[in-house]
Order: structure tokens, then sequence, then C-alpha cells
């Protein structure tokens, strides 16, 4: 206590000097950094990194920034030179050890020395913005005292501002960039636009404005006031593009306004539509041409065969499809994927129309003699395929519907107007279940039997099969 009497007195410098050896001697780092702080002494700050003496400078964030600026030599004007010294060891060592050294307290220490503080705030904007939430009105307020240039950029990055206190600051200092920025956020637009116009005169800057903001008011306000104003009404028509009609800007030029440059205007604008005319129509043929090409691979996929398996089961009488029912010919394939024997899903009226070619005995008789007559396996196989598909059309003619997707539909139809029960949800998801382990089973062979031939129109029902 003696000796820090003593220091306020004589040689400050030595005393110092001595008060920091004795403190460091008594094991107190907390007084000791003190007087090397004051010193300027060469490697404290690293000292405290290595030591881990955090604590011991909680309450001398004041001290640390008088370390960088004397370790950076500024003098002067400090805004110059922000960049470098948020990247000095002090603000470093501060922002780096928020949880030792808490943003409120350093904030409280560098609240009388605002530079110190808006350089703390800014490299802790960059560091982690929400750790500097709580003080973005002051560094709104700050960032326009020392750094107008930067104050746009933070009033984009940052959230946590108030918007009429930002407002009124920017208006203070006729930031007028910033005040439409703020205006555009709260969403006054109409304001932010007559900014621009009156006070800024940027034809260009106006016109993106309103782009940005995509609203046909702002548009129409922008159109009425450039009515009477020639370089606003040559900006529109060169730069408002898509976004606003010529003809209503060509319509509302008083008749006695001449107007610069306006035949070239008027040019452009012919131009820009003659080349948007081009781009639809091309677009259109390539969008034609695609089309084209996809319908038909489409056409190409329908037509092809569908292979199956002979153990496949019939969805109705859960039968192999091998093992024919009394009084059943064939197995029908839907292109949902389902497969079913004739007599399970025909009436006995379509099965007796269906058959009765294949019943004649004249018929029966031709179809035997001409397999006879034909030699090869290839020539046999296409008469036999001539023959299911024959039968097909006739069955086509009643136009058959796979059971299990018309009750899927049926079941659907009714949850669009009175919702699922829960009954419904189960048979739905047992109904969906059956129908993936079926669609499954019907491709796990693609060799298996090819079905060939060209089809006119995409049927409800695949083909016919045995």
């Amino acid at each position: 206590d003696q000796l820090e009497k003593t220091a306020a007195e004589g040689d400050r410098r030595v005393l110092k000097e001595i008060m920091a050896f004795l403190y460091d001697k008594l094991n107190k780092p907390s007084k000791s950094l003190k007087y090397h702080l004051e010193l300027f002494a060469d490697g404290i700050l690293d000292r405290v990194r290595r030591e881990n003496l955090f604590d011991a400078i909680r309450d001398k964030a004041e001290l640390v920034m008088c370390f960088d600026d004397h370790s950076l030599g500024i003098a002067g004007d400090r805004s110059a030179e922000l960049k470098d010294r948020c990247e000095a060891k002090g603000v470093q060592l501060l922002t780096d050890n928020t949880d030792a050294i808490p943003c409120a307290s350093v904030v409280k220490q560098l609240v009388a020395v605002p530079e110190h503080l808006h350089v703390y705030l800014h490299t802790l904007l960059g560091k982690d913005a929400h750790l500097g939430a709580p003080f973005a009105d002051l560094q709104v307020e700050l960032y326009a005292e020392y750094n107008p240039e930067r104050l746009l950029n933070f009033l984009r990055v940052s959230t946590y501002y108030s918007f009429d206190k930002a407002l009124e600051i920017c208006e203070e200092r006729a930031l007028v960039p910033e005040m439409v920025f703020i205006l555009g956020r709260m969403g006054d637009n109409h304001r932010a636009l007559m900014l621009i116009i009156d006070r800024l005169r940027d034809v260009p800057r106006a016109i993106e404005f309103a782009k940005e903001q995509n609203d046909p008011e702002l548009w129409n306000d922008l159109v009425m006031y450039s009515r009477d104003k020639p370089e606003f009404i040559i900006g529109l028509l060169e730069l408002g593009g898509t976004h606003t009609n010529p003809t209503k800007v060509i319509c509302n030029i008083p008749a006695d306004l001449s107007i610069p440059g306006i035949r070239r205007a008027l040019t452009n604008v012919l131009h820009d539509y003659h080349l948007q005319v081009e781009l639809c129509t091309d677009c259109k043929r390539v969008l034609d041409g695609d089309c084209e090409v996809l319908s038909d691979g489409l056409r190409r996929l329908q037509h092809q065969g569908m292979a199956i398996e002979s153990e496949q089961m019939c969805l109705v009488c859960q039968l192999p499809l091998e093992d024919m029912p009394s009084g059943c010919r064939s197995a029908l394939a839907f292109w949902c994927g389902h497969i079913f024997h004739d007599k399970c899903i025909l009436l006995p009226e379509i099965l007796r129309k269906t058959h009765l070619s294949e019943a004649s005995d004249s018929s029966l008789n031709l179809r035997q003699r001409n397999l006879r007559m034909v030699h090869g396996p290839r020539e046999q196989r296409r008469m036999l395929m001539q023959g299911k598909l024959d039968r097909t059309v006739l069955i086509r003619q009643y136009d058959p519907r796979c059971p299990v997707c018309a009750e899927y539909d049926q079941k659907k139809s009714m949850q669009a107007h009175s919702g699922w029960s829960p009954a419904e949800r189960m048979d739905r998801a047992g109904l969906l279940a059956d129908a993936d382990a079926d669609a499954d089973e019907a491709q796990a062979d693609a060799n298996a039997l090819a079905l060939a031939g060209e089809r006119a129109e995409l049927p409800p029902m695949l083909t016919l099969l045995m």
C-alpha cells in the first residue's frame, strides 16, 4: 500500500516496474498485470494466454485496448485502421475468451471510450453475431459515427437492432442509402422510393429498388412520378424490362414534353420485344420437341410386354396362375401389375362370349390345322400369340378393371369426402402392402415370358396369358 501511494510521485515508470515485480513475487497476477499493461511490457498478452490468466484481466479491458493502440502505433484518426485494430492481440484475446471475460463486462468498461468499444464490437460481430445481439442498437450508433461506410452491411447482416432507433440515427446523420434500406425492411416502400428519387435522384437505383421489392404499386408510383421527368422516362424504358409496361409509360408522357434520347429508347424497347418473341417461339419449339420425344419413349414402354411367373398367385382366389380353376382358360394381367384368372374377375356372360370362337369345333380344328402346317417354333409362337391378342381385343370391349385398384380408388374417393376412419386406414395399409408384394413378384424374371405386339392405344388391361 505504501508503494502504491509512492507510485503517484516521482519517477512513475520505475516505480511501476518495481510494483509489477513485487506483485509477481507475491503471486498476485491480478495486480501485477495492471502495471505490465500500463508499461506496455512485451509478451504480456502471450503470458496471459500461456498461464490462463483471463480472470486477472477481466476488469482491465481498457488497458488491453490501449496496449493494442501502442503496439500498432495508432494515433489521431483511428477509424481508418479498423481492420488492423481488429486483428490486434488484445482485442482478439478479449473476443476469443468471452466465457471468462463476459461481453457485458467489457462493454461496461469501454463505454467511456467509444472508439475502443466500436473496435471490440466489430471484432465480436466477426466471431459470433449472437454474442453482440444485446448491443446492436449501440453498434448502429458507433458505425454511423466512426465507419458510416460499413453501416449498411451491418444493417443487412444483423436482425437484432431496432428499426425505429436505427432510422432516427441515420436521419440525424443524413445517411440516405441506409434510410432507404431500413424503410424497406419496415415495409414503407413508398417513402423509401421517394427518398431515392428526391434526395439521391438516382434513376437506376430507384428501378433496382422497385425490382427488389417486386411490388406492383411501387412500379405504379414510379411511373406516375416520372411522367414529366425525361431522365426517369428514359430510365424506365431502358431499364424497366418486363417489370413495367412501356405502353403505360409512353401514354403518361405529356404532349408538350421534350425528351432527349426518346427515339433510341423506343428502338431498344422494340428490339427487346422482338427478342422476347423469338425467345418464346424457340422455347416453345424446344418444349414441343422434348414432349414428342418423351411421348414416343412412353409409348414404346407401354407397348412392351410384362414378365410374370406361373408361380404367381391370383389376387382373388389366391391360387397359382398355373392352377386353372374349372372353366378358366387364361390369366389377365393389368398395367398396374396385378394378375388374375379370367374366371375370377369376368362375368359368366362375358366369359361365354369371349370363349365362343374357341368353343366352336370349326374354329378349334382350323387353329390346330394351322399349327400343324407351320414349321418351326417361331411361327408356332406367332400363331399362339395371335390367338391371345384376338381374345384380348374381345375382352377389352367390355372394359374390365383391376378389382384391387378399383377398391383403392373407391376408398381414396371416400377419404376426400369424409376422411379416413381407423378401419379404413388399416384396410388401406393392408391393401398397399399386398399390392407392393404382388408388384415385386411380377417383376422377378424379365425373361420368363415377354409379350409382344404393337398396340395403337393404352388400354386398362395389359395382355392376355395362357
